[in-house]
């Protein structure tokens, strides 16, 4: 079960919360490219080979972003890989980050991991809009 899979429960999760947080997709290290010893399948059908150089690195993104009509605006790693390697986001992780810049929702590891971070994700944010509009409350 690879983040493909997953795209969906993302999608929705970005159109439920998008007005409450920023969200973003990091887009780094492809997890099988056709050097690899087991490529994936790519939903247009062309392979999908490891980027040499950061431009090809975002010919990709565009690709992948036109290919699966993504709303989720995106963040690119650098070619080492920065980002994943901070938050341990190999092939895929989804975190809750506060305003403070601290991580408040770690994600769970691998594909089995997503949909429970998810979960707690949504908890985490209704729980700040609940606090939110009780302090923005007037007092009677």
């Amino acid at each position: 079960m690879g983040f493909r899979s997953q795209f969906e429960s993302l999608l929705r999760f970005h159109s439920l919360y998008a007005d409450e947080a920023d969200i973003y997709m990091v887009y780094g290290r492809e997890a099988f490219p056709q050097e690899a010893r087991w490529p994936a399948p790519v939903p247009d059908g062309r392979p999908v080979s490891a980027p040499t150089v950061f431009e090809e690195r975002l010919a990709l993104v565009t690709r992948f972003a036109n290919t699966l009509g993504n709303e989720v605006p995106f963040l690119v790693d650098d070619l080492s890989d920065a980002a994943m390697g901070a938050y341990d986001a190999y092939p895929f992780r989804i975190y809750g980050i506060d305003p403070d810049g601290t991580i408040a929702v770690p994600s769970g590891k691998g594909a089995h991991g997503f949909e429970p971070t998810l979960q707690r994700l949504e908890a985490w944010l209704q729980e700040r809009s609940v606090a939110a509009g009780a302090e923005s409350a007037p007092e009677g």
